[in-house]
């Protein structure tokens, strides 16, 4: 029982009869939401159930704040069902689905954007600049073993790592296409980003560093007319940690605040009559996430080198509960939503290392193997403002996909002085219904 009623249910049970106690818990029970559901979990078919339980009451009603949608309730007394289901598409929750798709974004390991670049590069850079003696892969063009992070493996040309403490900036671009499906409205978005941290050299095996980050998402949904912005501003901490030569850890902890606007189109034909509105609603989200990993650096022939790694990937994203505005009685409340994420994660890569004149090259390909081990689908539960018996109309959201594929090519420029500058792109694969490339470049420098 609701808390609010225990007071109400004690009086009661001292001075009235039964059936009035019964009476007075029902009187004040009924702001309680009632939830519909639609046997083809579509979001217009259960605006349509909505539609058939609160029509009958709001036809006799008279007041301005509920007109739009007794004029609905009107005109579907006598339309054909085709005419209905473009009634309930125009009136449902479908649109706001891509708060939580944008929200969450595809499950990318637990990590922010950058990030990941970041920890491949200290690895990379780590392990071949100590093959590479940068005074004598410049000026004597000839390999020279150094002891892998020795402190002292630099010389008067500055080696990278020469220095404990370094900074770097990157800059991201995130494209992303979802097909609409019965459940989710379909858009381009295109993300920008920049990344600024340090990191710190603690030990000669190990790293930890400190970023912060800031993403400006736009997206045109297919439902014509409307969009959603986001910004997002995160900081993250990670660490690397050289066991060996070849054997490494590394963790990462994030936490970001995202703030979404989103416009709802909402365009209405009665018959020879139209209704026409854009619905406005901003709220906002925080995920938290975690990953975990290891990797091996394999030597091959030839100059090149394989890493095989895996990992461990979690992320909570918790989007608060909004109300829609600008639309009168047409205008929505959108309940919470918490979205879960655990994925692992079986990584290969492939990389060769040359010694020009300028520094050191280091391109490389990867793969990635992404498994979801939570595949729950998402409840979006949603009423109607103007709609004084708070029925819900709630649909689920497809499952995750189970298992996706992150290819990538990337390009280190390892440098004099400490410097290193890195090119990376990236695809994701086999999702069920959308596609994401990622282009990230950046720069680093110790101090």
């Amino acid at each position: 029982m609701n808390k609010k009623l225990l007071p109400i249910a004690a009086a009661c049970a001292l001075f009235t009869p039964f059936f009035l106690c019964t009476s007075v818990l029902a009187a004040e029970s009924l702001d309680f939401n009632v939830t519909v559901t639609a046997p083809s979990n579509t979001p217009s078919a259960v605006v349509g159930v909505v539609l058939d339980s609160v029509c009958p009451d709001l036809i006799t009603t008279t007041g301005e704040d509920s007109a739009n949608l007794r004029q609905v309730c009107n005109f579907i007394t006598t339309a054909t069902p085709a005419e209905i289901a473009a009634i309930s598409d125009e009136l449902s929750a479908k649109p706001n689905t891509a708060s939580n798709s944008l929200a969450t974004g595809t499950p990318s390991l637990g990590r922010p954007q950058g990030v990941g670049t970041r920890l491949s590069a200290l690895r990379k850079s780590a392990k071949n600049t100590a093959l590479f003696g940068f005074k004598s892969s410049i000026k004597k063009k000839r390999k020279t073993h150094y002891p892998v992070f020795n402190a002292q493996n630099s010389d008067d040309t500055g080696g990278l790592f020469s220095q404990r403490l370094s900074g770097f900036i990157s800059l991201n671009n995130v494209s992303s296409e979802q097909i609409e499906s019965q459940t989710e409205v379909g858009y381009e978005s295109t993300s920008r980003g920049l990344l600024l941290g340090i990191d710190y050299r603690l030990l000669n095996r190990t790293f930890i560093g400190l970023a912060t980050q800031y993403y400006n998402t736009s997206a045109d949904l297919t439902d014509a007319g409307s969009s959603l912005d986001a910004n997002q501003f995160g900081l993250t901490l990670y660490s690397t940690h050289f066991i060996n030569d070849r054997w490494y850890l590394e963790g990462i902890i994030n936490n970001s605040l995202q703030q979404l606007g989103l416009k709802r189109q909402i365009d209405i034909t009665l018959g020879q009559q139209k209704i026409q509105s854009v619905a406005t609603g901003d709220t906002s989200s925080q995920q938290l996430g975690f990953s975990l990993g290891t990797g091996y650096d394999i030597p091959l022939k030839f100059g090149f080198s394989s890493v095989a790694s895996a990992g461990l990937h979690y992320s909570a994203t918790n989007i608060s509960a909004y109300s829609e505005n600008d639309a009168g009685n047409l205008s929505l409340a959108i309940d919470s939503q918490e979205i879960t994420s655990l994925t692992t994660s079986a990584n290969i890569f492939l990389s060769r290392v040359f010694s020009t004149a300028f520094g050191v090259l280091i391109p490389q390909a990867s793969a990635t193997w992404i498994h979801e081990t939570k595949d729950d689908q998402q409840n979006i539960a949603a009423r109607f403002l103007s709609d004084s018996s708070n029925t819900n109309f709630q649909f689920s959201t497809p499952q995750a996909d189970p298992n996706y594929f992150i290819v990538g090519l990337d390009l280190q420029m390892v440098l004099p002085q400490g410097r290193m500058a890195f090119i990376k792109y990236t695809n994701v694969r086999r999702l069920r219904n959308k596609v994401e490339y990622t282009l990230a470049a950046g720069f680093r420098m110790e101090f």
